[in-house]
């Protein structure tokens, strides 16, 4: 019995040496890849295509924190209530920038942040603004990554 105890540590401890450390260089890879994506997301035309494009890049336990003190929005059902509302026009984006300056990688949660620039056309309103954002995502069991955490602030452009 102890010798199948040894036996059974050896090989797990074998396995364990074998695994591959985690790539650095890919995970941050991804996380600027999933930055970017959110980014030409909202540059579809449509909001159909807006609402499928940029949903998909959440958890559905995700939290987005917009600027100018609007309160949280959990889960995907209020996210997509928040930025897609049913019948509502789709946003005309005119310029829409992510410039992350840091990416961190600890384990399965991935940190960006920077700054961007966002003008687009809501209606027949025209809006601006630029500012700070932080977004957290997690690797998901099919090694692709997800935002859970969105929050941003907003300097309004005049």
């Amino acid at each position: 019995m102890r010798l199948l105890l040894l036996i059974s540590s050896m090989l797990i401890v074998a396995a364990c040496a074998n695994e591959a450390p985690p790539d650095r260089n890919a995970d941050e890879s991804a996380l600027r890849a999933l930055d970017q994506a959110y980014v030409d997301g909202w540059k579809l035309s449509g909001a159909a295509a807006q609402d499928e494009a940029v949903m998909a890049l959440f958890t559905e336990s995700a939290v987005i924190r917009p600027g100018l003190g609007t309160p949280p929005k959990k889960g995907t059902d209020e996210i997509r209530a928040f930025w897609f509302p049913p019948d509502t026009p789709a946003t005309k984006i005119i310029v829409f920038d992510h410039t992350p300056d840091s990416i961190v990688v600890e384990g399965d949660l991935g940190v960006i942040s920077g700054w961007y620039e966002l003008r687009f056309e809501y209606g027949d309103i025209e809006y601006a603004q630029d500012g700070n954002y932080v977004t957290v995502a997690r690797r998901q069991p099919d090694n692709n990554w997800r935002v859970t955490q969105m929050i941003w602030n907003d300097n309004k452009l005049e």
